[in-house]
């Protein structure tokens, strides 16, 4: 993604899920994210700068609703506006902020094909003097071409972490490689940003052009076409871009190294050692789905399930 933590229509801030044997699946994260010396992320599932930026809570019975799957926390310039849209389009709420104030509104939808997101207002804190800018480089990202909660809780005057709690609480906001050289995703290779993050986010479906509509008119986000082509032709994948004109996301067509991943939402987590963390991913009951390597031979990117079965991309910190 763009700039990590910062405030902007479009920018992801955070995201989150409720899960089944939240024991098991908690020391899952805890050790594989905790690679590398030092590690981006502790074992409470705070990054290395102190910051709530993902959560996995347990799973109970008012969470039905919810899709097991990670559900990133979208920034909006009106959450009720938005959720109007969407459902408008073929979207369903799966669950929403029912405050007789208005107060600290948030959404949990899920879009025409299943994936599950969260929509929050638009924080008014400052990005902190950790946000790693955009570079310019060569990327890992599900787009290419074939040729070569816990809870994130957030309020009106800031975003700030409840651990221990879960999508439904009241007072909370529900929420929950492959190389190519246009610049999708700027801030996840370039340089070592040290820093645990989402380092990018994007959503593979049969019809990427119906989700880039759908997404556009529910987030606000602009699109940048990016031509491809696998070994049935060309055809068009998307970067969306947040109000600010930074990347946000990518979509892609179910083509080509994408075929086969599930139609959900593709958190990628940068950790200090990939080949540990892939390791461990083994080790603790998940499994790797897809790996992906530089020219050099260097693992840079995989996609894996964790052992509930919940999809996630793992990347190397600093990989070029």
């Amino acid at each position: 993604m763009s700039y990590p933590f910062v405030p902007s229509v479009g920018a992801t801030y955070s995201a989150d899920m409720a899960v089944p044997d939240h024991e098991r699946e908690s020391r899952f994260y805890a050790r594989v994210l905790s690679t590398g010396t030092p590690p981006l992320w502790h074992e409470d599932l705070m990054n290395n700068r102190g910051r709530p930026i993902i959560g996995v809570g347990p799973r109970r019975a008012e969470h039905d609703t919810l899709p097991l799957q990670w559900m990133p926390h979208i920034q909006v310039a009106d959450v009720a506006a938005s959720v109007d849209r969407a459902r408008g389009l073929g979207g369903s709420t799966c669950a929403q902020s029912n405050a007789e104030d208005g107060a600290n509104p948030w959404a949990v939808l899920t879009d025409t094909q299943g994936a599950a997101f969260g929509l929050i207002p638009v924080a008014s804190v400052e990005p902190p003097s950790d946000a790693t800018p955009p570079q310019e480089a060569s990327v890992l990202c599900q787009v290419r071409s074939d040729r070569s909660m816990d809870v994130a809780a957030r309020d009106r005057q800031g975003v700030q972490g409840a651990r221990g709690r879960a999508p439904g609480d009241a007072d909370n906001a529900a929420w929950r490689v492959t190389r190519r050289t246009a610049p999708i995703n700027r801030s996840l290779t370039g340089h070592s940003a040290r820093v645990g993050r989402i380092a990018w986010l994007d959503l593979t479906v049969t019809n990427a052009s119906a989700a880039r509509d759908f997404y556009r008119d529910v987030v606000g986000w602009s699109v940048e076409q990016v031509e491809m082509e696998d070994a049935s032709g060309p055809y068009t994948d998307y970067t969306m871009l947040d109000a600010d004109g930074r990347p946000a996301a990518g979509l892609c067509h179910a083509r080509g190294v994408n075929r086969g991943l599930p139609p959900v939402w593709l958190i990628h987590l940068a950790v200090g050692d990939l080949a540990e963390s892939l390791r461990r991913v083994g080790e603790e009951g998940g499994q790797v789905v897809k790996a992906s390597q530089d020219a050099e031979g260097t693992l840079v990117r995989a996609v894996v399930q964790d052992p509930v079965g919940v999809y996630l991309a793992l990347v190397q910190d600093g990989a070029s």
